[in-house]
């Protein structure tokens, strides 16, 4: 009887030092505006997307001093460092209105120019947002993170994982200037490790997403008595998502 007592104790302690991976424990919650088609995949599928995979390389090449200077010509005192002056596109209301406000505690910096959008990067206390001016109706529209900008500028995706507000995509579609949005958030033990933009035979975009949860190793340091927690790079389990907006 001791002897059984010992092996088990010492089989609980061992496998106490590692989470027990689960692949089937898999969430997510959406929002959504308007009707969007998502797949769960398996690897084969996935990977036979990627032939109409298209570049998501940013341009990092662009002179942004002589975008600031076109932007400043054309569209005077609309957005500075610190002000807005300008229309904007209220998510909340689902309509554009004037707006006009400076905020010293706020940065604000022309980071790209991707079809007819100036892209702005906002930085403020607790926010790190995107702004896309939109040269076709002087309006701007605030997403939550840099753009991947499809389908003529109708379409736009964004990824933002880790943060308290978003672990996940958004798609953001336009109807004349309203801006419509689908939100997916997916379960924090599954971490981003790649995503593609594809064109169909219809060429319409899709986005693809492989998460990846690692099996996590319990460490204990015997000098401090502190316990961490690390992956296991060789135990995990992957989920490859389609959505089709």
């Amino acid at each position: 009887m001791k002897l059984f007592y010992t092996f088990f104790l010492t089989m609980f302690t061992i496998f106490s030092n590692a989470q027990v991976l689960d692949c089937d424990d898999f969430e997510f919650n959406i929002s959504s505006d308007f009707y969007t088609k998502i797949e769960l995949v398996n690897n084969k599928e996935f990977n036979s997307l990627l032939k109409d995979s298209i570049s998501l390389s940013r341009n990092t090449n662009k002179n942004l001093d002589s975008l600031q200077k076109e932007f400043d010509k054309n569209y005077k005192n609309k957005i500075t460092t610190k002000c807005i002056n300008s229309k904007v596109y209220n998510e909340q209301d689902r309509k554009v209105i004037n707006y006009n406000e400076c905020n010293n505690r706020q940065k604000i910096e022309l980071v790209d120019k991707i079809n007819n959008y100036y892209v702005f990067n906002l930085k403020a206390f607790e926010i790190n947002d995107y702004l896309l001016f939109n040269t076709l109706n002087e309006t701007i529209y605030v997403i939550d993170d840099y753009p991947i900008i499809s389908d003529n500028g109708n379409t736009i995706f964004t990824l933002k994982f880790h943060t308290p507000n978003s672990h996940g995509a958004n798609v953001y579609k336009f109807e004349g200037e309203k801006l419509n949005r689908f939100r997916i958030n997916f379960s924090g033990f599954y971490n981003l490790k790649s995503y593609y933009v594809t064109k169909s035979w219809n060429n319409k975009s899709k986005i693809l997403i492989n998460l990846i949860k690692h099996e996590s190793i319990r460490k204990e340091n015997e000098i401090d008595n502190t316990i961490t927690w690390t992956d296991n790079k060789d135990k995990f389990c992957s989920k490859f998502i389609v959505i089709s907006p």
